[in-house]
């Protein structure tokens, strides 16, 4: 088993680096992309941007975050382009900047690539790039958001979590929080907006919590349940109550997923279960194999489900 996942791993590095993605179709684009890079620390970050155009004063950022052995290209081609079209359509900036050796060093203590055993100052990369965003681009102090598949969506908790001042919220995709024992966060803050999306049939993150592991073999580390995960958020006295539950639209009944989505009132705090879905971005592409990943959902795009929730006022 150990030799047949070093063998598909091989092909999985394959994959990721050469694409089995559709790519963002540029020409039906208004903006511009750049790569652009910053120092944080001692060392120079890169970051791809992609600005619409007329660009407003006091715009929105949204900060999208790959996943392990991705980059920010790989994550914006995984996405199917949507967070660019939302772009254009509410005119807000989007980055997607690239972990150090292709991770992030989230809040997982398990992993060992480099940015977890370096111990990167990714808080501190990122804090400095929505500086840089903010005095390049004028952009809202008060409008900063964060998207992230798989490790992108645990540094997404880790920055909710160590950076509540900066951020207005997050959605976890691909991703359950760290047990306990296994986390070097502080506790989960409240105040900041979080939704969390999580399929039932994720091969890598495991929706009712336990060893997340790439290939059936390489662990990760022990994760919550994707609702534990959700309720971690929750303000004490929300934690008590039935959440509201809707069964979204089933738009593509081909797809083998239907969506559920839970909200706790006023609590600023939603649970996405996709039923049938995979380790992969709601509305996005098949960028690997089923027996990999597991399936992409259809049924609705996740960039235009976390505007809505992320730009709603506050009840």
């Amino acid at each position: 088993m150990r030799r047949l996942a070093l063998i598909v791993a091989g092909f999985l590095c394959t994959a990721m680096a050469t694409g089995l993605t559709c790519r963002a179709d540029d020409a039906q684009l208004t903006g511009r992309t750049a790569t652009e890079s910053i120092t944080s620390g001692t060392m120079e970050r890169t970051y791809l941007t992609y600005t619409p155009a007329n660009l407003p004063e006091s715009a929105a950022l949204l900060i999208v975050l790959h996943g392990s052995l991705g980059t920010g290209q790989k994550v914006r081609e995984q996405s199917g382009g949507q967070f660019d079209r939302l772009a254009d359509r509410v005119k807000c900036m989007v980055v997607y900047p690239d972990g150090h050796d292709k991770h992030w060093n989230d809040c997982r203590t398990v992993p060992k690539d480099k940015a977890h055993e370096l111990n990167m100052d990714d808080v501190g990369f990122i804090t400095a790039l929505i500086d840089t965003c903010r005095e390049k681009n004028h952009i809202s102090p008060d409008r900063v958001y964060l998207a992230g598949l798989s490790n992108g969506g645990h540094m997404c908790f880790r920055l909710a979590s160590e950076m509540p001042d900066k951020i207005r919220g997050i959605a976890a995709m691909g991703a359950c929080m760290p047990v306990p024992s296994q986390s070097k966060c502080p506790a989960a803050r409240t105040g900041v907006k979080v939704m969390i999306v999580n399929g039932t049939e994720d091969p890598i993150n495991p929706f009712e919590g336990g060893t997340v592991r790439l290939l059936w073999v390489f662990s990760k580390g022990e994760v919550m349940s994707s609702l534990e995960s959700a309720r971690s958020w929750l303000r004490a006295e929300d934690r008590v109550r039935r959440p509201d539950m809707v069964m979204l639209p089933d738009t593509d009944p081909g797809d083998g997923c239907t969506v559920e989505r839970l909200e706790w009132g006023s609590s600023g705090v939603r649970h996405y279960i996709v039923h049938g879905g995979g380790h992969t971005i709601p509305g996005g592409t098949q960028y690997l194999p089923l027996f990999i990943v597991g399936r992409t959902c259809r049924d609705f795009e996740i960039a235009q489900e976390m505007w809505a929730f992320f730009e709603a006022p506050s009840r």
